[in-house]
């Protein structure tokens, strides 16, 4: 039951795919946030101004929304290109592996 070179291997391979993934998408979030930053700071708004008692605060708030509209446009994007069969092929391969 002991794993073999050839999944070490496998793991390390979707672990660097998967890091790879991640590491722009905290780069994105960070964006977003100088944005909502340089928006409040543009209307002389607070950065702590929120619409509700338990808001974070406007500049955080439009960070969430940027960040929000951003995945979706990634998920359907992706969600778009599963349909063609070159990357379906890929998927396949590399799922399968």
């Amino acid at each position: 039951m002991y794993l073999s070179f050839w999944d070490f291997v496998v793991c390390f391979i979707k672990s660097f795919i998967i890091t790879m993934i991640i590491s722009p998408l905290y780069l994105l979030i960070k964006i977003n946030c100088d944005i909502g930053v340089a928006y409040c700071n543009y209307l002389e708004v607070p950065l702590d101004f929120g619409f509700t008692m338990m808001s974070p605060g406007l500049a955080f708030e439009i960070a969430f929304v940027l960040s929000l509209i951003e995945f979706i446009l990634i998920y359907f994007i992706f969600n778009k290109l599963s349909r063609v069969k070159f990357i379906k092929k890929i998927y396949n391969s590399i799922y399968y592996f």
